[in-house]
């Protein structure tokens, strides 16, 4: 498997791009479908890789369902992330390499089960979104706790996970812990060269900058405006697209709902 062609999808999918994604969706949807009765006898380096397809599926499915405008079609993209997270994140053998793969082939940070229900968690946040059903926000509570606590200490993975619970610990109707946050960021800003990108690193100061702005912190929503302007230059992009997109996604939240017909909660289980 030419990992080559990992890195490149990956690219296209934090790309912001629609086009981009769509590339990445279908490629990582070639490359991961296979067959779940061979996970058991996949080599463990075989299976490490087919892991990063399956996120980069998953992931990507959940991109481009934030990027409709229709409710129906952002179901569609959301069942499909459904599917991959029944068929291989839940699959028993998968879930037991999951949870001993701590860094990529290349010797860089991979927490994957961590990342796996960090996935989960974002998954949740969606759903909830598109049905607006607040209750289903504590189900991504819950996913980014157990990602907290399957990923090692010190971990960009980790703190990423505490920036997502925190947020949707907020979304929820409570408050979320500025300190926590605020050493949540940094350790992921500190990291991103090596771990994570400064993609994460963009993603994690714009969270920290929207906490601080919530608790009305005049110097931590400063330190995440610096932060997401670095990260911004390293990313050769303008730091005002997350606030736009903030924006937009807030009106188009408003349009999913309202053309996504009557999808029934019970669609989007995990479970059987």
């Amino acid at each position: 498997m030419d990992r080559f062609e990992i890195y490149q999808a990956e690219a296209q999918r934090v790309s912001g791009k629609r086009k981009n994604q769509i590339v990445a969706l279908v490629k990582a949807r070639t490359e991961g479908s296979i067959d779940p009765k061979s996970i058991k006898t996949t080599p463990i380096e075989v299976l490490a890789d087919r892991m990063r397809w399956w996120r980069i599926w998953e992931v990507t499915a959940q991109s481009l369902a934030s990027g409709e405008w229709s409710g129906k079609t952002a179901a569609e993209f959301l069942f499909e992330a459904r599917d991959v997270l029944k068929v291989y994140y839940y699959h028993p053998e998968a879930w037991k390499v999951a949870r001993v793969l701590k860094n990529d082939a290349e010797g860089h940070e991979y927490q994957m089960a961590a990342e796996m229900c960090r996935d989960e968690g974002k998954y949740w946040l969606k759903v909830a979104g598109l049905l607006g059903n607040p209750v289903l926000v504590q189900r991504a509570i819950e996913s980014f706790k157990e990602a907290i606590g399957l990923a090692e200490t010190g971990t960009s993975a980790q703190a990423l996970a505490t920036l997502e619970k925190e947020l949707a610990v907020r979304i929820s109707g409570g408050k979320a812990e500025i300190n926590k946050v605020r050493e949540a960021y940094k350790t992921v800003a500190e990291l991103a060269p090596r771990a994570g990108g400064w993609d994460r690193a963009a993603a994690a100061a714009w969270i920290y900058m929207k906490e601080a702005i919530w608790v009305g912190s005049a110097r931590d929503i400063q330190m995440g405006l610096n932060g997401l302007r670095t990260a911004c230059n390293r990313l050769n992009k303008s730091w005002l697209e997350y606030p736009n997109k903030e924006l937009l996604q807030s009106l188009m939240n408003v349009s999913r709902r309202a053309t996504a017909g009557k999808p029934d909660t019970k669609q989007f289980e995990l479970q059987p």
